[in-house]
């Protein structure tokens, strides 16, 4: 009964994102804290696309920073079960056991995830950090870097990022 509510309150929720994404974000975060995720406070900087997925096998194996952007259709992932076909192939009696991977993602501050993108269990990324769209993450992303692919790769530093576009002048202030 208690995750049918979850899912509920959680759908409620993401209909403020429509009239008013401040409160959205404060209710959201709240939410969030509620059910385990280490979460800053996001009162004016950061947001969470309502459609973004956090894996509910554990909600505490997540920890996202200051000011960070999950893009729509965002899959982060704390489980895996790979690991019990692994232990099948080794010991058929295996299959009566059940076996997982249970790792913690961590996001550092002022990060942008890009849509559709999936992070894996286990992964940290650092500080100052933009993930491209449908960009596959595993393993430790550092600070001030730009990522994306499938498996992401390091495209270049955030400096170089910026600098790029202020050059081109392709975007606008709001």
């Amino acid at each position: 009964m208690g995750k049918v509510f979850r899912k509920l309150q959680k759908k409620i929720i993401g209909c403020y994102d429509f009239f008013n994404v401040k409160k959205y974000m404060k209710k959201y975060t709240c939410y969030l804290q509620k059910c385990g995720v280490h979460i800053e406070d996001y009162t004016s900087v950061g947001y969470i696309h309502p459609s973004a997925y956090l894996d509910p096998m554990d909600y505490s194996l997540f920890t996202i920073g200051h000011n960070v952007t999950i893009s729509k259709e965002v899959m982060m992932l704390v489980h895996d079960f790979s690991i019990w076909n692994g232990m099948i192939a080794l010991d058929p009696e295996n299959e009566k056991k059940r076996f997982k991977f249970m790792k913690p993602i961590k996001i550092g501050n002022n990060c942008f995830v890009g849509a559709r993108s999936f992070i894996l269990p286990g992964t940290t990324i650092g500080d100052n950090v933009i993930i491209g769209a449908a960009s596959v993450v595993k393993g430790n992303i550092p600070p001030n870097t730009v990522w994306a692919g499938n498996p992401a790769k390091q495209i270049c530093t955030i400096e170089e990022f910026a600098k790029r576009h202020i050059d081109k002048q392709d975007f606008i202030q709001i």
